[in-house]
């Protein structure tokens, strides 16, 4: 039996990678993984996602279909009892017919659905599944094959290196507006279209430009659309929402089922957060029935069988509000209850989310229905009917955060962590860099030939739909961690929005899991560069059918291909959505590094790495922010990291409004780039007198320190430069009287207390500086080796001991104007000062020479010295 191991600090387990090679016909080590080779069994499955609405003509899949009874081989599975209840339920009931609208609201449609994938799951042999596949394919309802075809493969272990079409390739209908649709069939009908802007005609392919319901230019939500009704985050939402399905909330299946799913949750409402933060939206609000007011909006879908889905209206029903906050009061009745009868974060999490969430019956499909309308065959055509549609309707998100309130509210009743919880002695964050974030819209072409025809032979030309999908360019995180002792540790990276000082505790719900793996920490320094193409728990792109094909071919043909993601790697979050689009302008937003210690679940129990101490905190996958903490203590922690970046979206003539530029036209045999954009050629002439001589640069080298701001009215001239971002020639981009507790964060309260500050900003240029020779012999007996001893012993004690400022130095404070909000918030001084300090060592020794030291040093007031009981203070800083 192959041994598994489970890694509970991951959100993930990561997948395998299919290769597709031909290997020896052996039997494999378990009962349910079949002897053919890989390769032989993806080229078996493929024919069943060919048209999937429509009876296969596949010669096997038809064969097959027509032999199999479930009588005939019930033995053939691990539980013959799986088999007798699906045919118990077509005796009584019968079967969900073809052309019906399947919809995972519907309690009878999900115990279909279940037993159906109990059938396909539990068959012992990759054969025996194959042919109880080929049946339902001829069968089985369309959408209720769908669902359950795509959850089997997910989790049989004789397909985990399997790979399978997307299901925007298989049923567009559920992501492409519905005159795209129209127009694709009528085109494969062999209907007269007009060639438009829209419409190209490229060969043998016509390709259709797919805008958006709303662009971003729209008002509110509705900016959003790009984000909404990307294929790639629905078809994640569909592909999880599957592997959380009801009947997996089992002890013996997964004990933190019920936390996995809440923390999935909370995680996509993170990041829908950053993403109204990029369009100028405050965070979604905690939703009120009483006095909350919900858009109508239009999916502007329709259905394989022609019907629309129906629009979502204002109206709402007294009655159905009554009941959901009937059953929200019944969830915070229950906290009290639990807490007090010594349930753990996990049971309590567990035991609400059966309430809201994992039940045959519960809160959210009672809440989907009640905006899905009063008529039964409405609630079935609404988008929130659907795992593929639900995240296009906007009151999608207001749902899933209602959710995560309850448990937030629910998990504030337990004792926060303390500091041991959250340290991890010996391990410093010393630096993370990461260079310029830049998002953009890139157009994304798939195919819908295969979905849309209707004729049993495969037509001469292919339909493609393009539409503008929002990416960004690759980057790396380079982290550098200190250990004083070789141990494993797990970096967790989160990403969030500028905030204030001290509302970190209260804020933190905004900040998105951005990253997080093991690594291996050897004593002293570890450099780590992070790439976002190896971010964990991302997913490229599907694979089409169409090259799936003609991989295959080439396969069997001997051919070299490239490894193909399978179906589980295939199921993350969209990697090109980790970063949200940014601004133009640039917008500012914190990257949070935290190191604890990796601690490993295997069937054989907890391994606790050598040197650790066991933190039971650690296992739990909202860690360290599923409990409240002390924001002061929290940030004075080594092993914690808050980095200040920019995000800029650069932005071009269609794709920058969510939708694609249509003068971008696929043009024949012209010299074209990706979908025919002609090049331009490059201008050299132009670009001759675009630098100036060098002389123009000396003529311009002091301009800067020619220019006076102005402070409080006041014009400063003695040594200070001008802070450009902030004030220049009378013109301030601050705003001393910002809301403190407004959703974005500036700098102005730290800039305006530096600009204010008592100590002059040297004019010498840093450049200046350097270009000295330096003297070895001037300063070769600078220190006395008594007292630079002494001041070594302090700074051990104050400094690198507890990162604590010495209690002495109240002075030292004062002078600074550096407050207790600014002393754990290094990050926002970092970014606007590079410091240069004078230092007085004493009364007898004096140091009048500056060095540049850390940045980290200078934005900390911790790294205040005694000396005979005087302090060596800061006298100087110069702005870089």
């Amino acid at each position: 039996m192959k041994e598994l191991t489970v890694i509970l600090v991951t959100a993930l387990a990561a997948g395998s990678l299919g290769f597709l090679i031909k290997v020896p016909d052996i039997q494999q080590p378990t009962s349910r993984t079949s002897s053919m080779g890989w390769i032989h069994m993806q080229k078996l499955l493929l024919p069943l996602f060919d048209n999937v609405c429509e009876e296969s003509t596949d010669p096997t899949i038809v064969r097959l279909s027509q032999e199999f009874t479930l009588d005939s081989i019930a033995d053939k599975y691990t539980d013959p009892e799986i088999v007798n209840n699906l045919k118990k339920l077509y005796a009584v009931n019968g079967q969900l017919q073809k052309g019906v609208i399947f919809t995972e609201l519907n309690k009878d449609h999900m115990f279909e659905f279940q037993l159906l994938y109990d059938v396909l799951y539990n068959a012992q042999t990759f054969d025996t599944f194959y042919k109880t596949a080929a049946w339902a394919r001829q069968n089985v309802n369309c959408g209720l094959f769908v669902n359950a075809i795509y959850l089997a493969i997910l989790k049989r272990r004789d397909t985990e290196k399997i790979t399978v079409p997307a299901p925007y390739e298989l049923l567009p209908h559920y992501f492409i507006r519905q005159d795209i649709i129209i127009k694709a069939s009528s085109l494969l009908a062999g209907g007269d279209v007009a060639v438009t802007e829209n419409i190209v005609n490229e060969g043998n392919s016509y390709i259709l430009d797919a805008n958006y319901t709303c662009n971003i230019d729209a008002s509110g939500e509705s900016k959003l659309a790009y984000f909404h009704e990307d294929v790639g985050l629905n078809t994640y939402y569909f592909l999880k929402k599957l592997q959380y399905a009801p009947w997996f909330n089992t002890e013996d299946v997964n004990s933190n089922h019920a936390e996995y799913l809440y923390h999935f949750l909370k995680q996509l409402t993170a990041r829908y957060n950053l993403e109204r933060y990029s369009n100028g939206l405050t965070p979604l609000e905690r939703f009120d029935w009483t006095t909350s007011n919900v858009d109508t909006y239009d999916p502007m879908l329709v259905f394989s069988n022609g019907q629309g889905f129906t629009p979502r209206l204002i109206g709402l029903d007294i009655t159905g509000l009554n009941t959901l906050q009937n059953i929200e009061d019944s969830a915070m009745k229950m906290i009290p209850t639990l807490v007090q009868n010594g349930y753990t974060k996990s049971q309590i999490i567990s035991n609400l989310m059966n309430l809201l969430m994992t039940n045959a019956e519960n809160y959210e499909l009672d809440v989907r229905r009640f905006f899905g309308g009063v008529a039964t065959e409405n609630r079935c055509r609404s988008v929130l009917a659907h795992y593929m549609t639900s995240l296009r309707d906007p009151v999608s998100w207001k749902i899933n955060k209602k959710i995560v309130d309850i448990v937030d509210e629910a998990l504030k009743s337990i004792p926060g962590y303390i500091r041991n919880e959250l340290y991890f002695p010996g391990v410093q964050v010393v630096n993370v860099e990461v260079k310029k974030l830049t998002t953009m819209f890139e157009p994304f072409k798939f195919e819908v030939t295969d979905a849309l025809r209707i004729s049993t032979d495969r037509p001469m030309f292919d339909v493609n739909v393009v539409e503008s999908r929002l990416n960004h360019k690759p980057f790396t995180l380079k982290l550098n961690i200190s250990s004083l002792v070789s141990q494993t540790g797990l970096v967790k990276i989160y990403l969030g929005p500028k905030i204030l000082p001290g509302e970190f505790a209260t804020k933190k719900h905004l900040y998105m899991l951005l990253d997080n793996f093991e690594c291996n920490l050897k004593i002293g320094s570890n450099m780590i560069s992070r790439t976002s193409n190896a971010i964990e728990r991302t997913s490229e792109d599907f694979v089409s059918l169409k090259v799936l094909r003609k991989l295959v071919e080439d396969a069997e043909f001997g051919l070299d291909v490239q490894p193909l993601n399978s179906l589980e790697n295939l199921s993350g979050f969209p990697s090109r959505l980790v970063l949200p689009k940014g601004t133009s302008e640039g917008l500012p937003m914190q990257l949070l590094v935290f190191v604890a210690p990796f601690i490993k679940v295997t069937a054989a129990g907890i391994n606790v790495m050598p040197k650790t101490e066991y933190n039971s905190a650690i296992l739990s996958p909202g860690y360290p922010f599923d409990l409240d903490f002390d924001d002061k203590q929290f940030f004075s922690l080594p092993n914690v990291l808050v980095k200040d970046i920019i995000i800029t979206h650069k932005e071009s003539s269609g794709a920058n409004k969510g939708e694609y530029d249509g003068s971008k036209k696929w043009g024949g045999s012209d010299k074209t780039n990706t979908y025919g954009l002609k090049k331009e050629p490059y201008d050299y002439n132009l670009k001759k007198t675009q630098y100036g001589k060098s002389q123009d640069y000396e003529a311009k080298k002091d301009d800067h320190a020619t220019i006076a701001p102005k402070i409080n009215d006041k014009v400063v001239t003695d040594n200070i430069q001008v802070i450009k971002d902030y004030e220049v020639d009378g013109q301030s981009n601050l705003n001393p009287e910002a809301d403190p507790g407004s959703y974005f964060s500036d700098k102005e309260p730290y800039a305006l207390r530096l600009r204010n500050s008592p100590y002059e900003v040297s004019s010498k240029n840093d450049y200046e500086a350097r270009k000295q020779k330096y003297n070895y012999e001037e300063k070769r007996n600078k220190y006395n080796t008594r007292n630079e001893a002494r001041r070594s012993k302090y700074y051990n004690k104050y400094v690198i001991g507890n990162r604590t400022p010495n209690p002495k130095n109240d002075k030292l404070e004062d002078k600074l104007n550096i407050n207790d909000d600014e002393r754990y918030n290094i990050d926002v001084m970092k970014s606007v000062m590079k410091w240069h300090p004078k230092t007085t060592l004493g009364n007898n020794i004096e140091d009048t020479d500056e060095k540049v030291i850390s940045k980290n040093e200078a934005a900390s007031t911790s790294e205040a010295y005694l000396h005979n009981g005087s302090i060596l203070q800061r006298d100087d800083y110069i702005y870089e």
